[in-house]
């Protein structure tokens, strides 16, 4: 798809949530809010592959114009925990509003 349309793209994961808490009480979260971060789909693979994860060997840090496996583990791991903070913070108010 990258080729397709000049060699990269823009793209980012939309995530959901699904919490049962029990048979009567479910909660559901599934809006922009909780979306990865905006990142490049470049059509030049990465040599470093993850088995199970394709668009891993694809995806470039936008503000780096970096492959995430290039960016440090540490920076990494700091974006995905900020990504999840954002999910768990959005549960957590969908939880406190009766």
């Amino acid at each position: 798809m990258a080729e397709k349309y000049g060699g990269e793209i823009i793209g980012y994961y939309k995530n959901a949530m699904e919490i049962i808490i029990n048979e009567k009480s479910v909660i559901e979260i599934m809006d922009n809010e909780i979306n990865s971060e905006r990142f490049i789909i470049t059509k030049e693979p990465h040599e470093k592959r993850v088995e199970g994860f394709p668009l891993n060997s694809l995806s470039k840090e936008i503000k780096s114009g970096k492959y995430y496996f290039d960016i440090g583990k540490e920076k990494y791991n700091e974006n995905i925990r900020e990504e999840y903070k954002r999910i768990f913070k959005k549960v957590i108010e969908k939880i406190n509003t009766p």
